[in-house]
């Protein structure tokens, strides 16, 4: 009895199986047969409606990444799904199906906008793993186009208030052979809603992402009149970057070197460790114009009878008094390195102050 029922059992599962599989093909089959009659005679050179009413195209882009912006070269980089809708009654179908979801293998075969940046200076179609692109017709001929885009584009500047200052970075986008005439680009969702930026997606170092504006206008050139669709980023620069990379290193060095003019004239060595911080930028140039010539000047500062303020921390000294006669014994040591890139200039100074220090001790003494 239990065999019985066993192949009772699988005789159902089979049968339920074998249908559905019957069914499935058929439902291929059917989709195939679609296409297959959307693409007979389809000529993919000429728009939609040519020769009778216009095609309108309508947009909306989704911002993925937005940045960064750079001052020097006054351009910007984002990363976007730019979305295209439009209508082409030669593909409309009748099937078990509303929406047709393809790759981008039928992208080639039918006609598509020739939309372009205008103000783009590099843009990249993202192909990895293979081209990111979304096709979708519906039964009534509508089709759905989207790209992954990454876009370099213009941003005109004016710096008259920084870093105070506030820029707005447009998107322009049309056709690049259609006038007006033929082809009309309008906002799918509206001027509040066709440009999504999330919050998350504007996190740049310098700026604040406050908004953005939509816009439409027409342009007239040689060729015809076309229709330019725009997109304004309006940015805000943030002053606290500033203050702390600029402004307050400058005011603290600033203070810094007035400290110095507190400290006794003759503490020369003191007033010399506080000035070399502004000094740098002299210090490498001298090492660079004075070269050889910079070294043999710091040599000939080296003898006993010279008293040299700047380097009186590097030299080890012993000096011993009897009477008018004066014995004064310098253990062999080499300049510092600061002294040796110090201007040619500043070490004849130096070595002039110090001799007049010398003779005026052995006056004294």
């Amino acid at each position: 009895m239990a065999f019985f029922l066993t192949c009772f059992l699988l005789s159902c599962v089979g049968h339920v199986w074998a249908h559905q599989h019957a069914e499935a093909s058929v439902y291929l089959e059917n989709i195939t047969r679609i296409l297959d009659r959307l693409l007979e005679g389809y000529d993919n050179r000429l728009r939609p409606g040519f020769g009778g009413p216009v095609t309108e195209v309508k947009t909306d882009i989704f911002v993925t990444s937005f940045g960064p912006v750079s001052d020097v070269e006054m351009e910007y980089t984002m990363d976007v799904f730019f979305r295209q809708t439009w209508v082409d009654e030669r593909l409309k179908f009748d099937g078990p199906i509303e929406i047709l979801r393809l790759n981008n293998l039928m992208v080639s075969k039918i006609w598509t906008p020739d939309t372009f940046f205008r103000n783009g200076k590099r843009s990249i179609s993202h192909n990895m793993t293979t081209p990111n692109k979304l096709f979708r017709i519906m039964q009534n001929g509508t089709i759905l186009y989207t790209m992954r885009l990454t876009i370099n584009a213009e941003c005109p500047m004016r710096l008259i208030n920084f870093p105070m200052d506030g820029h707005s970075c447009p998107l322009k986008f049309g056709s690049y052979a259609y006038p007006i005439s033929e082809i009309v680009y309008t906002w799918k969702k509206g001027p509040l809603f066709s440009v999504e930026v999330p919050q998350e997606s504007s996190s740049l170092l310098q700026y604040d992402l406050i908004g953005q504006t939509v816009s439409s206008e027409r342009l007239k050139s040689n060729t015809g009149e076309y229709v330019v669709m725009t997109v304004h980023f309006h940015l805000q620069r943030k002053m606290g970057f500033f203050l702390i990379q600029t402004y307050i290193p400058c005011i603290m060095t600033v203070i810094l070197a007035q400290v110095s003019f507190w400290i006794n004239k003759e503490s020369v060595p003191a007033r010399t460790v506080f000035a070399s911080p502004g000094r740098g930028g002299h210090v490498e140039e001298a090492d660079e114009l004075g070269g050889s010539h910079g070294g043999a000047r710091a040599a000939a500062l080296q003898p006993a009878d010279v008293r040299l303020p700047a380097a009186g921390l590097g030299h080890a000294r012993q000096q011993r008094t009897g009477g008018h006669q004066h014995h004064r014994q310098v253990l062999p040591h080499p300049l510092p390195a600061l002294l040796r890139r110090l201007q040619p200039r500043l070490l004849d100074r130096l070595s002039h102050q110090g001799h007049h220090g010398v003779q005026g001790r052995c006056v004294s003494g």
